[in-house]
């Protein structure tokens, strides 16, 4: 399969992107070809980019999760103490887009999927196909007895077939309607019901061919070798859609009976193949995909180019067995697009076809499960795929990987529900999506503005990493939102600064009329123990957060983004202090805006995935390296040892601030032009960790040279000025602070830069040090981050004390500012 042809037709234009809605609780198709949405379903606003500079980069189509206006992070790398390596879809904002090209794009998603089938496929499990067998022992009685009597219709048409016959045509006078007849109506030759009668009997031929591969049944030997993929696409899809036509013909005979078939689903492959889908974000193609036919549509899928928004599974095609690995690497590229567009998608299933050797994929957290082979030109092979196919069409929608809990009623509007801490129940009216799930893997946060009662919240949907089932989910969001809530809400100044936790728990499944908790052990309920061994346990939380935010790009001015800047790290401050809570991951996404009534802009710091208790740290050996990489502080990338503290936080802020000041703070003065990988910050996102690190030490090793290599690139306006006086004294405060000893200043132990200096000599503390905050500091640290580390609280309350002061400077720029536009509109 081409990876990288691309698909003919007018381009579409930024503005003329479609952004798709949520599934519904089953994937559907449309009922008529004009309809590119699920039946019963109405468009939800999608919310589009800062920019849409992306766009255009990849064929025309949307940058996906572009806009972060929640409590998520797309590029944590603490997702490896959950997995052996982590790995997060690539979150094209318009910086990567301006500094990533399609073919870096491409080869670096290549090397992500190569990496996960090494370290994340599970192979041959003998109990994936039970994994998709119905939950009700009903349901379960009922598909045993379907697959068996399609099995043995299957094998009859099998060893029946008879290859067509080719005989002499009809002549053209023959085929017309009506011809000798005044009522039209068509008296049928002996040699037209010869024909009918044939067509009738090879109606499946095609399965015949993809089955009979390798067994020379049907055709020569060399006309099988010469067989290419796209070739093989009919015989897949009419094998699948045999299996369907069976169940409807069941369906209509046992209707009316207790044990009636009525409301199987009619499972096909889309009627296109090898094609690049309009809800795709790059060049590939897929081969084929299994969707729900609904009534009305065509017999095979229907037209419509949404297809990973329709689609049940996704199937990749090789010609040859040999090729499975290369199968299992593009089914993976594709299955992540499955939960960027699917929104109420717990997990995904998958299917790889290489010749006549079929495996089931099923995509978990952690975690690819692949079945063992199920070989269609072998009697028992067929036995397993239809098998697994009738599962498919009669089990429960959860079964599929749908979420229960988020569905479309028939007006249009999708609901979700949002459970508490003691299993109450909140029913909110979904009203945009902000962020949805671009990776395979991991905690695939989705966050959706939504409305009950009047009141506007923010849900966030993520999947928690706990030790095991018995213990407490690391890192628990909703224990430190509630944390935050209860310590700080009498505090009136903090007020909007960080998210108000108004309902959040464990999303709830409900079986048997009973309330279970959502979490892997009923993604896998019929996984075999031995290989649950290897699969990280994760509990599915949802929470509804107020207020609901912006990104921090879309302040007005520089001196909106100081003020904002400052509300965040003041409430960073508090909770640090009061909560003794850490965040550890403070970074662009991580910092909303949002107006108050008075028009006044707020500040407020979001998601606490990655936050720790400041009393477990004292536990760890070995710190985790938790945060998004360009903002991440220089311990944190070198992953030392020294312990995390808030300057780490602060260290983070001040990455923050340079970003903007250099590429711009809001779409009125970007300048993207500028900004390539020849800039000394593009450093701080390229490479890896110890690259990163490496790049900041230059950087920020001396006042000059921080000037010189960030401050300078900074855009030239006026108003930037101010931004460069507050990241220099907070530099300055952080790095060079001189309430500190000379010790404690700098990157590099003083005794260090003496012995380059030619000066080997021990550092001797002077009297009058023991004025410096640092005095009682052992004098045999001579790492100036761990001298740092143990004063950590009053330097955090100086760098705010310095904050403070630009952020009132900035306050009364903005009130001038409203003045005088309010005296120029008179």
């Amino acid at each position: 399969m081409s990876a990288t042809n691309t698909r003919r037709g007018k381009r579409k234009t930024d503005t003329q992107l479609e952004y798709p809605t949520p599934p519904t609780d089953e994937p559907k198709t449309p009922n008529n070809k004009r309809r590119k949405q699920p039946v019963g379903a109405t468009p939800i606003r999608q919310s589009t980019a800062l920019t849409n500079v992306g766009a255009s980069a990849l064929r025309g189509k949307r940058p996906r999760n572009t806009t972060v206006t929640s409590s998520v992070n797309t590029t944590s790398v603490n997702e490896a103490s959950a997995t052996s390596v982590s790995y997060r879809g690539r979150s094209l904002n318009a910086t990567e887009c301006m500094m990533s090209s399609n073919k870096e794009l491409q080869t670096e998603r290549d090397n992500e999927a190569r990496e996960i089938v090494k370290r994340h496929l599970i192979r041959d499990v003998p109990s994936v196909l039970a994994n998709a067998l119905p939950i009700t022992p009903l349901l379960r009685k009922k598909a045993k007895r379907l697959a068996i009597e399609v099995s043995k219709k299957l094998t009859k048409y099998i060893n029946s077939y008879k290859p067509p016959t080719t005989g002499p045509s009809l002549s053209r006078g023959a085929q017309k309607r009506g011809r000798g007849n005044r009522r039209g109506i068509y008296a049928p030759t002996s040699l037209q019901l010869q024909r009918e009668q044939t067509a009738q009997s090879n109606e499946y031929a095609q399965l015949i061919e993809w089955t009979s591969l390798g067994t020379n049944r049907g055709t020569s030997e060399s006309a099988e070798m010469k067989k290419t993929e796209k070739q093989m696409y009919p015989g897949i899809s009419t094998f699948i859609r045999f299996v369907a036509d069976t169940l409807d013909g069941t369906a209509k005979s046992t209707k009316g009976r207790i044990d009636n078939t009525a409301n199987l689903r009619r499972l096909v492959t889309f009627d296109k193949s090898d094609f690049t889908a309009d809800d795709s974000d790059d060049y590939r193609r897929v081969d084929l995909a299994l969707t729900q036919a609904t009534d009305g549509a065509d017999r095979d899928g229907d037209h419509s180019e949404q297809l990973f928004r329709n689609a049940l599974a996704l199937i990749e095609v090789k010609r040859h067995p040999a090729d499975q690995e290369q199968a299992f690497r593009q089914l993976v590229l594709y299955t992540r697009n499955i939960y960027a567009t699917q929104h109420n998608r717990r997990f995904a299933w998958g299917l790889t076809i290489c010749g006549t050797v079929v495996r089931a994929c099923l995509f978990g957290h952690d975690k690819i499960l692949s079945s063992q082979d199920m070989d269609v030109s072998t009697s028992a092979g067929r036995r397993n795929f239809v098998g697994l196919l009738v599962n498919w069409a009669v089990c429960e929608s959860e079964r599929l990987g749908y979420d229960p809990t988020i569905r479309c009623h028939e007006s249009g509007q999708w609901e979700i529900d949002v459970f508490g801490q003691n299993k109450e129940k909140l029913t909110y009216e979904i009203s945009e999506i902000i962020f949805s799930a671009g990776s395979t893997f991991g905690r695939q946060t989705r966050c959706f503005i939504a409305g009950c009662e009047e009141k506007a919240v923010l849900i966030k949907d993520a999947w928690a990493v706990k030790g095991s089932s018995t213990d407490k989910i690391k890192r628990d969001e909703i224990d430190f939102l509630r944390k935050i809530r209860d310590t700080l809400a009498d505090d009136t100044e903090l007020v909007g600064t960080y998210p108000f936790l108004e309902i959040g728990g464990i999303s709830q499944l409900c079986r048997s009329g009973q309330h279970i908790d959502d979490c892997t052990g009923t993604i896998y309920s019929d996984i075999d123990q031995e290989t649950l061994c290897d699969i990280p346990v994760r509990i599915h939380n949802r929470l509804a957060m107020s207020p609901v935010g912006k990104p921090l790009q879309k302040v007005a001015s520089v001196d909106e983004l100081i003020v904002a800047a400052y509300d965040a790290m003041a409430a960073h401050t508090a909770i640090v202090k009061r909560c003794g809570i850490l965040h550890r991951d403070i970074s662009l996404q991580n910092i909303l805006i949002h107006r108050m009534p008075s028009s006044e802009v707020k500040g407020m710091l979001i998601d606490f995935d990655y936050a720790v208790y400041i009393t477990d740290l004292k536990w760890e050996q070995q710190p985790d390296r938790t945060g998004t990489p360009p903002y991440m502080s220089i311990g944190n990338l070198e992953n030392s040892n020294v312990p995390r503290t808030s300057l780490d936080d602060w260290e983070s802020l001040i990455y923050i601030l340079c970003w903007l000041g250099t590429i711009g703070v809001n779409s009125a003065n970007q300048n993207f032009n500028k900004f390539e990988n020849t800039l000394p910050i593009g450093g701080w996102r390229s490479g890896d960790a110890k690259a990163c690190a490496s790049q900041k030490r230059l950087h920020l090793s001396t006042a000059d040279s921080f000037e010189d290599t960030i401050l300078e690139h900074f855009i030239a306006h006026q108003d930037y000025v101010h931004l460069v006086r507050v990241v220099k004294e907070l530099y300055t405060t952080l790095f060079y602070n001189s309430k500190v000893s000379p010790r404690t200043r700098g990157l590099k132990a003083l005794t260090e830069l003496k012995r380059l200096l030619g000066e080997p000599q021990p550092y001797a503390a002077q009297p009058h040090e023991t004025d410096f905050l640092d005095h009682q500091v052992n004098p045999d640290t001579t790492n100036p981050f761990e001298r740092r580390a143990e004063i950590a609280e009053a330097i955090a309350d100086k760098l705010l004390s310095v904050f403070k002061v630009y952020r009132d400077q900035a306050c009364s720029r903005i009130v001038a500012g409203s003045l005088a536009n309010s005296l120029r509109a008179i």
